[in-house]
């Protein structure tokens, strides 16, 4: 061994002048983590675990990381096992920096891209869920959009894993360019945004098949269809979301009392008790024929959360 490691802060090294001081190999980058994990970690925004060896400075993302080079620098310096930093390395872009560029996959998140590869849609074929990112990362001389800074970190630490292995869904699974639009027919545009959410309340409605108290059952299909649409709008906000869902899970119960009021009452504690309070929901609702208009706008919700008001 040509010397002994030592923490920056013994050595009396001044914060400011790490940088500059950093290893060829490794640079800000924790060498534990790329040479046991693959992984890139920088380091530049957090030096607390940073040591000095042979005049030059390694920095670690944890104590223990740290702790290890102390007492085996070797396995990172001057040794067959030391592994270097790949030659091309990922380079985080602020929106003023981007505003020129192409994006690939579309400005879509390769992360999420590469999360949902195996989702599979209506029709059985591999359907990635394709969103667009607000945040952007240079690799490789091209651009990319990243959902949020979850998404992003996992980019940073592996880009090649989600660059070589992003999959793209069929085009008309691809979000719509605002800018283009006005261009597209209503059919594409219906098409594109809405194919999905009607398909799946379509299917749903076939197998639940509702008839609600004071609609006939063409007008509570339509009515669960709406509903279904609203609940499972992936645009909602978390509070538009719970609150029609509660409206689409209520009319949906109600809807299914006929169901259950015309069988025989069950045998056991349980199902009697379920049995007899479905019966005592059938017969509260037949007082209120208009009730289905309560879930129609959300502010009902916000006024009567418990649904007590006609």
């Amino acid at each position: 061994m040509l010397g002994y490691p030592l923490r920056a802060l013994y050595a009396g090294i001044p914060e400011d002048t790490i940088a500059t001081s950093t290893t060829e190999e490794f640079g800000m980058y924790c060498p534990h983590t790329w040479v046991t994990k693959g992984q890139l970690i920088s380091m530049e925004d957090d030096r607390r675990y940073t040591a000095e060896y042979i005049s030059r400075i390694y920095c670690f993302h944890a104590e223990e990381y740290l702790q290890e080079f102390l007492e085996h620098p070797e396995v990172y310096v001057n040794s067959g096992t030391a592994v270097t930093l790949p030659s091309t390395l990922p380079n985080r872009m602020t929106e003023e920096e981007v505003a020129s560029a192409t994006f690939e996959l579309f400005g879509c998140c390769p992360v999420t891209l590469y999360d949902t590869k195996n989702n599979v849609g209506l029709k059985g074929a591999a359907e990635p869920k394709a969103t667009k990112g607000s945040l952007f990362v240079e690799y490789g001389g091209k651009y990319f959009a990243i959902l949020d800074e979850a998404c992003m970190e996992r980019f940073l630490r592996q880009p090649w894993v989600y660059v070589d292995n992003a999959v793209l869904p069929m085009p008309h699974k691809l979000p719509m360019d605002p800018a283009v639009i006005k261009e597209k027919s209503p059919s594409e545009y219906i098409t594109r945004t809405m194919y999905d959410g009607v398909a799946r309340a379509l299917i749903s409605v076939a197998d639940v098949r509702p008839k609600f108290p004071g609609l006939t059952a063409e007008e509570s299909v339509r009515k669960y269809i709406a509903l279904h649409l609203k609940a499972f709008n992936p645009d909602n906000s978390p509070i538009a979301a719970k609150q029609y869902m509660a409206n689409f899970e209520e009319f949906s119960q109600i809807a299914t009392l006929y169901k259950t009021v015309g069988n025989t009452p069950p045998s056991d504690v349980d199902g009697l008790e379920r049995f007899n309070n479905a019966c005592e929901l059938w017969d509260a609702v037949q007082d209120k024929p208009t009730m289905y208009e309560k879930y129609q706008y959300l502010r009902e919700v916000h006024a009567d959360p418990e649904g007590t008001k006609e």
